[in-house]
C-alpha cells in the first residue's frame, strides 16, 4: 500500500492508539495500513499530527471564550448603522422588579389553596360537559329500534 492509499484512513486510524483503523479491526485494508505505518516514516508522522490534532480539540470543548467588553457595544452600534438608525446608547439596568416597590406578593398559603380550588372546579365542569356531549354524539349516532 502506498502512502497515497493510507492517508485515506490515517484519520480512523487516529483515535486508536495501537495504530489499528477503527472502522475495520481485522480486515485486510487495515492490516496494509498497519504494515505500512510500521515503515513509513511519513506516515507516522501525519498519524501523530492527527492524534496532536484530535487532542487539542478535545481540549477546546472545555475552553470558554469570553468577548472583549467593548465587542457589545460596536456589535450593537454596528446593527443600528445598517439600519439606518442613530445608535442608542443603553444604561445598565440597576434590577428589574415586577411589582411596585411596597406592595406585598401573594405569599399567603390560602391564596394558593383557592387557587387550585377553583382549577379543579374548573376541570371538573370541563369534564362534565365534555362527557355530556359525548354521550348527546353517540345517542344520535345509534339507530333508532323499531318498537
Amino acid at each position: 500500500m502506498e502512502c497515497r492509499e493510507v492517508s485515506e484512513h490515517l484519520a480512523a486510524c487516529a483515535d486508536e492508539p495501537s495504530g489499528r483503523a477503527l472502522w475495520a479491526p481485522a480486515g485486510p485494508a487495515a492490516r496494509a495500513v498497519e504494515a505500512h505505518l510500521r515503515s513509513c516514516a511519513s506516515c507516522q508522522a501525519d498519524l501523530a499530527a492527527y492524534r496532536q490534532l484530535g487532542t487539542a480539540l478535545t481540549g477546546l470543548a472545555d475552553h470558554t471564550v469570553q468577548p472583549p467588553a467593548w465587542l457589545h457595544d460596536t456589535l450593537i452600534d454596528s446593527v443600528h448603522a445598517r439600519l439606518g438608525r442613530p445608535a442608542a446608547r443603553w444604561a445598565p439596568v440597576e434590577r428589574f422588579r415586577l411589582r411596585p416597590e411596597g406592595t406585598r406578593a401573594l405569599t399567603n398559603p390560602r391564596y394558593a389553596a383557592a387557587g387550585g380550588a377553583v382549577l379543579l372546579a374548573g376541570l371538573a365542569a370541563g369534564a362534565v360537559l365534555i362527557r355530556g356531549r359525548r354521550r348527546r354524539s353517540a345517542a344520535e349516532l345509534r339507530p333508532a329500534t323499531a318498537a
